[in-house]
């Protein structure tokens, strides 16, 4: 009996405590992140271009696929895409909130066309502009192409593509036979709303040679934005002083800016282009766009063994195509970290991350960026490092990650 009324009291306890407590469980909430795919002229991704949606954490591969008689070049990147190498194909990153774009991650596939010895009519000039000189971010403008041609195969415009940080401009030559002449020609592509920074690309077209290739590229960073940089600025104005190139006097609440030299910071009188410099702006910065841009091979002097800040002063040079001389001895990237020329690692800033990034050197497939500066450590003094501008890398955007 004694266990039957325990056995009650019980129950008893058991459905008062039942009614006193009132338990919610919470629905766990699932973070969205949104994946942006575009891919160029001459092939496709997967997942395929357009927007993707996928839970913050997830791991997402993805590919460049060419088409038929193309080849992949590279990854343009935005946002947490940053965790892959832009030469990286198939490519496999965990996507995670990025407060810098309208997308968590963004990437864009850039191919060529496999060289099948048709060689394109020559150009002897061509130029690209945004007018009016002084247009901003979120204002409309117009990219002036001009130029002169060695033959009548005259570009003519057909249409223009934009992506986050990308133009694409294409011509066509309808001609059947092109005649030894010089040409000039000019066209206007009106744009709504510039970003803050992006480059221009112009490619031709000639369908009779069944014949596609990128014909001009050009940067066209509008502003810095306030905070923090490791930067390089491509190209060689007249005036490379900090104040003209930045438009702005040095100082307290401008921006200030330091290169390293001979073990030290010091502040800069004109701007390397292919050196890398720390600068702190305290508000949005505009930048002077250099209408002359170096050709040919361009030298880095390295004159001391130790940490010197690089770049490029034109476009992406693949880190493979580098080559660094010693006296009359030149070698390449591999060969120079083989002799003990330099270390086997490099380093850009990342301000997302407000850290370094890695590069390992040897065989590696990632390219000097412009706009970036990068970290190279030499063992050797008096080293020369040399970076050939005949051929653009990948074309990819200025970032400011």
């Amino acid at each position: 009996m004694r266990k039957l009324l325990l056995a009650a009291f019980g129950l008893m306890l058991l459905a008062s405590f039942a009614q006193a407590v009132h338990i919610e469980v919470a629905e766990e909430v699932v973070e969205e992140c949104i994946l942006e795919m575009f891919a160029m002229q001459g092939g496709t991704t997967s997942p395929p271009p357009g927007t993707h949606v996928y839970e913050c954490g997830d791991t997402v591969m993805v590919e460049a696929i060419p088409a038929e008689g193309w080849e992949f070049l590279g990854w343009e990147l935005e946002g947490s895409a940053d965790a892959c190498d832009p030469q990286e194909n198939p490519c496999e990153f965990e996507i995670h909130p990025c407060n810098e774009h309208d997308h968590d991650a963004g990437f864009a596939a850039h191919f060529a066309e496999e060289d099948n010895g048709y060689q394109p009519p020559a150009a002897r000039e061509v130029n690209i502009e945004v007018l009016p000189e002084d247009a901003g971010p979120g204002e409309p403008g117009t990219i002036h192409v001009y130029g002169t041609w060695e033959n009548s195969c005259v570009p003519e415009y057909v249409d223009h593509k934009s992506y986050p940080t990308l133009f694409r401009i294409e011509t066509v030559n309808h001609s059947e036979t092109c005649l030894t002449v010089l040409t000039d020609f000019s066209f206007e592509v009106e744009v709504e709303e510039l970003p803050e920074a992006f480059h221009v690309d112009v490619y031709y077209e000639s369908p009779p040679e069944d014949y596609f290739a990128l014909i001009a590229s050009e940067w066209f960073p509008l502003w810095l934005e306030p905070g923090l940089h490791m930067l390089s600025v491509p190209g060689a104005p007249e005036d490379a002083s900090p104040e003209s190139v930045f438009r702005r006097v040095v100082g307290e609440g401008t921006f200030v800016i330091y290169e390293y030299v001979h073990g030290q910071y010091v502040v800069p009188t004109e701007i390397d282009p292919g050196r890398g410099y720390w600068l702190y702006a305290f508000e949005k910065l505009p930048i002077e766009i250099p209408r002359e841009l170096p050709e040919g091979k361009y030298t880095v002097a390295l004159d001391d063994a130790g940490w010197h800040q690089v770049s490029t002063p034109r476009w992406m040079v693949g880190w493979q195509d580098v080559t660094f001389q010693k006296g009359e001895e030149e070698r390449s990237l591999d060969e120079a970290i083989g002799a003990g020329w330099i270390e086997p690692y490099a380093f850009r800033y990342s301000r997302k991350a407000e850290d370094y990034v890695s590069i390992e050197l040897p065989g590696t497939m990632a390219g000097i960026t412009p706009w970036y500066g990068y970290w190279l450590k030499t063992r050797e003094p008096n080293l020369t490092m040399v970076l050939p501008l005949d051929e653009s890398h990948f074309p990819g955007a200025p970032g400011q990650s």
